[in-house]
């Protein structure tokens, strides 16, 4: 039998019912929410006093002058020209599994580059201040290019994710783990660019926050947070294998 609905539910179904009724359309998803809360891509055609050079170990999804971010305005181009094609096929060469290869190993290879730029991400954000990242561009431009090379390794993971679980036959429950990652990195860069945004909004002051609790953990808290998330991609991928 199914289960009695609680307030909470039907209050979220009476709000949705609410937005579809005045806008036409159902509310945005998680995803198109977060898409929202992304500064532009790194420009390199700005000359920069102090260049800012990160070794990447995943090189295929680098970020380069020869492997830009697209730009909507180069989208919106290449649907134009092509009917998008030309994107569908720099996604499918970028973001998905290589052929010929295990996909466990791939999804194995995603998750570990998913957490090292989370980790980088992270430490950017606790060693740079709010202030100092809101008002010295350099800090800024070094703000861009992270979130955008976070993203890039979440629709690596995301593409892999699907391929493996499909090929595995994977529960629900196994899909629901996967799920997890994407809703705390999602939200770890969309509540920064809030941040950023809004002078008014501070995390650290925030109840119900994601990157509050990081920016205030010491170094010792802030290892174990690493420790904890490395269980959780083994306690996973013991799930699938």
């Amino acid at each position: 039998m199914g289960q009695k609905p609680t307030a909470d539910f039907v209050y979220k179904r009476t709000q949705e019912r609410m937005y579809e009724e005045e806008y036409g359309h159902k509310p945005p998803t998680g995803s198109e929410t977060a898409a929202k809360h992304v500064p532009f891509p790194p420009d390199f055609t700005l000359r920069r006093l102090v260049p800012w050079e990160v070794d990447d170990p995943w090189p295929r999804r680098a970020i380069t002058p020869e492997n830009p971010v697209w730009t909507r305005r180069q989208v919106e181009e290449d649907r134009a020209a092509t009917g998008g094609r030309r994107l569908r096929e720099w996604e499918a060469k970028t973001f998905g599994p290589r052929e010929g290869f295990d996909v466990v190993g791939e999804l194995t290879d995603s998750m570990d580059e998913l957490a090292h730029w989370e980790e980088v991400f992270v430490r950017f954000i606790r060693e740079a201040p709010l202030p100092q990242r809101r008002t010295l561009p350099l800090l800024h431009e070094h703000y861009r290019f992270l979130v955008h090379r976070l993203i890039r390794a979440e629709r690596h993971y995301i593409a892999t994710r699907d391929v493996t679980l499909a090929k595995i036959h994977a529960s629900c429950n196994v899909y629901k783990m996967s799920e997890d990652v994407v809703s705390r990195v999602r939200a770890l860069y969309s509540e920064t660019h809030r941040s950023l945004s809004s002078p008014n909004y501070d995390p650290t002051r925030m109840k119900k926050s994601v990157t509050g609790p990081l920016l205030q953990m010491s170094e010792d808290e802030f290892e174990e947070w690493k420790n904890v998330q490395k269980h959780r991609r083994n306690r996973f991928l013991a799930e699938i294998l």
